[in-house]
């Protein structure tokens, strides 16, 4: 690090934990120092700019001494690739990257061959003999820079050049580009400094960016995630034939198949692959031109997985022969990969059993326990890449800003695109299904609907949007239904669902393992308490009623029957039972779930009045006073389950001190039982509020048993989920308003 501003080489010994360290450089730039010190791998010189640093430039501007700072780390840059930023004869060219602490694919910006003028460009020609090269490397940068940092419209900048465009078609739009720029009143800057302080402001200021919002939103991450910055030689996989660049998975993320998987392209530049515009090649194909370099891949991939015990995505690029890796990250799966992976795993011996249980989140229990299938004697009427499994129908839509409409009013849709980007994600969150035309296993529709559970069908040649939308010659109508089979990769005219069919054997052996430890599998063990369980017994809900049911709705948001069974402590069929009986205009269903209409929300509304008007208020009063005392002590308890004191310092709780998470967890049962002499009085007010004590009882014992993830987490039905309700129901009952009530309490 350089003085006091945090800025580092790949080579710099971090005295801090893993997790420590993708909070301070982001996860790409965390992988590519633990790739480079601890696995040797090919990794291309660069330096990273901390998140740090990204929210001091959020709050208060760039910062002071850091264009110094830059100064010095590009020297060193320089000397360690032998070539020159902004030289004539050897120029360097670097790519400035996104680097989020947690992966976000394209949420955030990226700029390739930073440093691009007409003199380095004119050097890069005369380096590499191939004119053609250089001026499709300034031709990328060109178009890069001007939509990302200088913010001018695709619109404006026309569509991509078509790959085979020859060097006095690239010239031609390098100066109309270059011209739209000026025109504008933002000049392309040709001093590759200037470049390069532009570009890092860009991304920074992406972590902002209302496709960052959406995404954090989607994934529970908080309003923004601040981004470092990765500055990095640029590697050249468009030097011809012997060049190339792609995305691997140490295996199959679709299926959990142990077989190293992912997508290639010749002469191409990772851009290329990512954002889906060129039908790619399996990664087996490399074998056929770049034998040896596919074998040190495949090498690479199981050092990696054996490293991380997990699935690795990994971003690659050839140049000329040489395998430079220029990220790794645990990859998006979907939910029959999660099972398979961390059976096979644990197999392995890479991980414990205990752990494989873990690995399985709520919402893929959720989604293997509601696997759909196509109807027998369906016919497909087009395939593509089986990108992310699952079996849905919806209706057509083509325009991602409609989507969001369509599924509230009730719909299923299928997103239709050419291919996708992270301009398309606010839409793509709502749909259920997705298919473009281009773009294979790796592309950015592939990747989100993975990391989301949502059904993709990618790359399906037979779908034509222009002049208009059409699949396999047959005209479709906006609106009209598709059933999409993103396990087979196959397309259906119609509704061609049929409802889930039986559990995957993978379920049945986590379900053991996971009992034989004593763990919950996903929160499993709080779903669907049947009547005569304990659970039942022990909530006395067994006779939930409408009022009960929307309440518990209302509360979560969106959320399946069997996600309301738990807040109220009863099975999904009785819930189920309930909902039918309702007004069909209370509730509607949306891909995200059941949801409260405003109809039902004016019905609810009236129902909280007349309660509230029932019961004696000085009682409610009182024990609204008796739960907020409680409500501090808690608020402290999970603050330090989150953050630990070292050396004065805050930081994150990366669960590596057995005995500091063990005290978390005494605190934990002694505020419990502080808890059991304030229900009663609760309950015998409000008979209603009865699964509370069910659902602090799971969480409680859950956390005793050493799942710690149930001290607080926004997937389960954690301590802190029901604390927190339950809070929404006391300030309910004492008649106070909640955004005022956490005034008081400071949050």
């Amino acid at each position: 690090m350089s003085g006091q501003i945090p800025v580092y080489d790949l080579d710099h010994i971090h005295d801090c934990s893993a997790s420590e360290l993708r909070l301070r450089l982001g996860g790409k730039g965390a992988g590519l120092v633990e790739m480079r010190q601890k696995l040797g791998l090919p990794v291309p010189h660069a330096f990273v700019l901390s998140t740090a640093l990204c929210r001091q430039y959020l709050t208060s501007g760039w910062p002071d001494g850091l264009d110094e700072v830059i100064d010095r780390k590009l020297a060193a840059l320089e000397s360690a690739t032998w070539q020159g930023f902004g030289d004539s004869e050897r120029p360097l060219l670097v790519s400035v990257r996104s680097g989020a602490p947690v992966s976000m694919p394209g949420m955030m910006d990226t700029i390739l061959n930073l440093g691009a003028n007409a003199v380095t460009i004119a050097g890069l020609a005369a380096r590499t003999g191939d004119e053609r090269f250089a001026l499709d490397t300034w031709a990328r940068f060109c178009r890069m820079y001007a939509g990302t940092v200088l913010g001018v419209g695709r619109e404006k900048l026309g569509e991509n050049l078509p790959r085979e465009a020859s060097a006095a078609v690239l010239r031609a739009d390098i100066d109309r580009v270059r011209d739209i720029c000026a025109r504008e009143g933002t000049p392309i800057p040709d001093n590759a400094r200037t470049q390069l302080r532009g570009a890092i402001e860009a991304v920074f200021r992406s972590s902002r960016s209302e496709r960052a919002r959406v995404y954090c939103e989607r994934e529970g991450l908080g309003e923004e995630m601040p981004t470092a910055v990765l500055v990095q030689a640029m590697a050249f996989g468009n030097l011809g034939v012997s060049s190339g660049t792609g995305v691997a998975f140490s295996r199959n993320p679709s299926t959990g198949g142990n077989e190293t998987y992912g997508d290639f392209l010749a002469n191409a530049q990772g851009e290329d692959v990512v954002a889906g515009i060129r039908a790619s090649r399996p990664l087996a194909a490399m074998r056929e031109t770049l034998p040896e370099v596919h074998d040190e891949l495949g090498e690479v991939l199981r050092r990696i997985e054996r490293h991380y015990r997990d699935l690795c995505d990994v971003e690659f690029t050839v140049q000329e022969g040489r395998l430079q890796i220029l990220q790794v990250r645990a990859g998006k799966r979907s939910a029959i990969a999660a099972a398979r992976i961390a059976i096979d795993l644990a197999n392995e011996g890479l991980i414990s059993r205990e752990e494989a249980v873990r690995r399985v989140s709520a919402e893929q229990l959720r989604q293997l326990k509601s696997m759909a299938r196509v109807r027998d004697g369906a016919t497909a009427i087009a395939s593509g890449v089986a990108a992310s499994p699952g079996v849905v129908s919806g209706v057509i839509c083509l325009d991602p800003d409609r989507v969001a409409d369509l599924a509230a009013g009730g719909s299923n849709v299928i997103l239709v695109r050419p291919t996708t980007s992270p301009e398309d994600v606010h839409g793509m969150a709502q749909a259920a299904g997705i298919v473009t035309a281009t773009g294979g296993m790796v592309s950015h529709a592939a990747l989100v609907a993975r990391g989301w559970g949502i059904a993709a069908v990618c790359g399906v040649e037979a779908l034509q949007l222009a002049p208009a939308l059409s699949i396999a010659g047959k005209r479709l109508e906006v609106g009209a239904r598709l059933t999409i089979d993103g396990t087979a990769g196959k397309i259906y005219l119609g509704e061609c669902v049929e409802a889930g069919h039986g559990e995957p054997p993978e379920l049945e052996t986590l379900r053991r393992w996971a009992a034989e430890a004593g763990l919950p599998l996903g929160g499993e063990e709080d779903i669907g308490a049947a009547p005569g369980t304990d659970a039942a017994e022990d909530s006395g809900t067994c006779d939930i009623g409408g009022f009960a049911v929307v309440r518990a709705l209302a509360l979560l948001g969106f959320a399946t029957a069997e996600r309301v069974a738990i807040a109220l402590a009863t099975s999904p069929d009785a819930v189920d039972g309930v909902l039918k009986s309702l007004p069909q205009t209370y509730i509607s269903k949306a891909p995200r779930g059941l949801h409260v209409t405003p109809e039902g929300r004016a019905w609810l509304q009236g129902q909280l009045k007349a309660e509230r008007d029932s019961i004696d208020r000085r009682a409610a009063e009182r024990l609204y006073g008796n739960f907020m005392a409680l409500d501090a002590r808690f608020k402290q308890l999970v603050a330090d389950w989150q953050i630990k004191l070292i050396g004065g310092r805050q930081v994150p709780n990366d669960h590596t001190d057995a005995a500091y998470d063990a005290a978390i967890r005494a605190r934990l049962a002694d505020f419990h039982q502080a808890t059991l002499a304030l229900l009663p009085d609760i309950l015998t007010l409000v008979p209603r509020l009865r699964p509370f004590a069910t659902r602090l009882a799971h969480a409680a014992r859950a956390v005793a048993a050493g799942d710690c993830t149930m001290i607080a987490s926004p997937l389960k039905d954690s301590y802190h989920t029901a604390w927190f309700e339950l809070h929404e129901e006391l300030i309910h009952l004492a008649g106070r308003d909640r955004a005022i009530e956490e005034a008081r309490s400071g949050g």
